[in-house]
């Protein structure tokens, strides 16, 4: 069955589009994502603006590791957890670059100057691993399908029981990893642990052996995240986005650029976001990709470009740990809404901040206007404006595209765009604000104006007639919206709701509907 999109315009200072699924004949593309994030840093309460590390326990709280410490959030605030039975003492400071929580609901935490943590948060115990235990500088922790732990560090690879026994360092060279710098670690669903490092990729089998995994390009650079699950891993390097094919070598994507990938994330929307040296990007399930700003001052902007640690968490919502920026979020339903608005640096955005009319423009595009003036051609599936005009200082109130051009309703009356220049029509009769312009069946094109009321145009565009009402109410004149359904004009107004009697050519209110203001309706 083929699909299509339902559209609902909101004008506000941007224009958004809401997007709902919908049977039909033909299938459009949609519109590019434009997510619009939730940002949380310093004034949020967040300890550090800089952030390596998120994850989620089995209760729900978000566990972030930052530059100088751990963090935790309940949904309303940050707080630091004491520890001890009595809940008395602090963590130990230091930047948390690895965060996992284990089958155990505890909390393992490792960084740069910190070591090896274990925090249980129900009991508040704290276990503190460093001084020859483990390097102090840990990276990537795991937990193997047998419960044990796997700590990588700037020195090498450590393997422990969950309870902390059986402490095993795993030197690099033969029956060890390729190299001492372990970078990424990641448990698979089938009780491999898969090991990225300075040299490349290893992976121990369930019997705790260690081989080398193959690049299919030759070489083995350097592995900075791994992600995914058994049936899909993806290894993130300095030469790009890697998979593991079912020949058991490494592929790159390349769907994405061969430069640096810091991080992945296969989300339950079907994108896969991609953090890289030149900040994060987006590849919908339609296969594009997009690329996404950071911006630290617009609102609802990715509030910087270094992200380092992405997670869905069990609501489906998604969280950014940005080393530049704090941490962002987007809700389960990001995608519901589409915004498109003037950023100052893309001249294919809008020239202005108020969008203030849209109208369709062919099959698949629209026209936009918006306060001085402005109208332009506007594709939603790039979100990229093209070709358009300018009317001067009025504001532009309401467009139709029509055979001759493009009706234009302003402060001051009604307009003709054709070839990229406009010019007035019918000033002598319709020279008050045109809120609202529709197109009829038959070519007639209906206009209200403030004050003046409601006109019919004939096709000609030469002939405007107005629409007088068989019932004189006052605020009849002062329409809030028009629509055709069917073939049939209504007008919703100060005085009530009205539809035209073509018998009489009259305007008449509908009985039943209580007289007074009605700001709008739904056919």
């Amino acid at each position: 069955m083929h699909h299509t999109l339902i559209t609902r315009w909101i004008l506000v200072a941007a224009i958004y589009l809401v997007a709902v699924p919908f049977s039909a004949m033909a299938t459009i593309m949609p519109p590019v994502p434009t997510p619009q994030f939730r940002s949380y840093g310093l004034l949020e309460g967040l300890p550090s603006s800089k952030v390596q590390a998120v994850a989620q326990d089995a209760r729900g709280f978000i566990w972030v590791g930052t530059s100088v410490g751990l963090s935790r959030f309940d949904g309303v605030q940050f707080t630091t957890p004491r520890i001890g039975p009595d809940r008395s003492h602090a963590l130990p400071s230091g930047g948390v670059a690895a965060l996992l929580v284990d089958s155990m609901d505890r909390l393992w935490i490792g960084g740069p100057d910190f070591g090896l943590g274990r925090y249980d948060p129900e009991s508040g115990a704290f276990v503190h691993w460093h001084d020859g235990v483990t390097d102090d500088d840990v990276r990537a922790i795991a937990q193997a399908r047998d419960g044990s732990i796997w700590i990588g560090t700037a020195a090498g690879l450590v393997h422990m029981q969950a309870d902390g026994s059986g402490l095993e360092h795993r030197d690099a060279g033969p029956g060890g990893p390729s190299s001492a710098s372990i970078r990424a670690l990641h448990a698979s669903d089938d009780g491999r642990v898969w090991i990225g490092s300075d040299a490349g990729v290893d992976v121990v089998d369930i019997s705790g052996r260690i081989d080398r995994v193959h690049f299919e390009d030759g070489g083995n650079p350097r592995v900075l995240r791994i992600d995914g699950h058994a049936a899909e891993l993806r290894f993130a390097t300095e030469r790009g986005l890697y998979r593991a094919s079912r020949d058991g070598q490494l592929r790159r994507d390349r769907r994405l650029p061969m430069s640096t990938a810091y991080t992945s994330l296969a989300d339950s929307h079907g994108s896969l976001w991609v953090a890289g040296g030149d900040g994060l990007s987006l590849l919908d399930r339609y296969g594009r990709l997009h690329g996404v700003p950071g911006s630290w001052t617009a609102s609802g902007g990715l509030p910087g470009r270094a992200v380092r640690g992405m997670l869905e968490d069990r609501e489906h919502g998604l969280w950014f740990a940005l080393s530049d920026g704090g941490l962002a979020y987007l809700g389960p339903a990001w995608e519901d809404f589409t915004r498109f608005a003037h950023v100052a640096t893309d001249r294919f955005s809008f020239p202005g901040r108020a969008v203030t009319a849209v109208a369709a423009h062919g099959g698949t595009r629209l026209w936009v206007g918006g306060l001085h003036g402005w109208i332009r051609s506007f594709d939603p599936a790039t979100g990229r404006t093209a070709e358009g005009f300018d009317i001067g200082p009025p504001r532009v109130q309401s467009l139709l595209e029509v055979p001759r051009g493009v009706l234009v309703g302003t402060v001051d009356g009604l307009s003709l765009a054709r070839h990229g220049r406009a010019r007035p029509l019918l000033r002598e009769l319709i020279d008050h604000p045109v809120t609202t312009i529709a197109a009829g069946f038959d070519g007639t094109v209906y206009v209200a104006s403030v004050g003046q009321g409601l006109f019919a145009v004939d096709k000609t565009l030469a002939r405007a007639q107005p629409l007088p009402f068989a019932e004189p109410r006052r605020g009849a004149t002062d329409t809030r919206q028009i629509e055709i359904t069917g073939d049939e004009l209504w007008q919703a107004s100060l005085a009530g709701l009205a539809r035209l009697d073509r018998e009489s050519g009259e305007m008449r209110f509908i009985e039943g509907v209580t007289q007074g203001r009605v700001n709008a309706f739904e056919p």
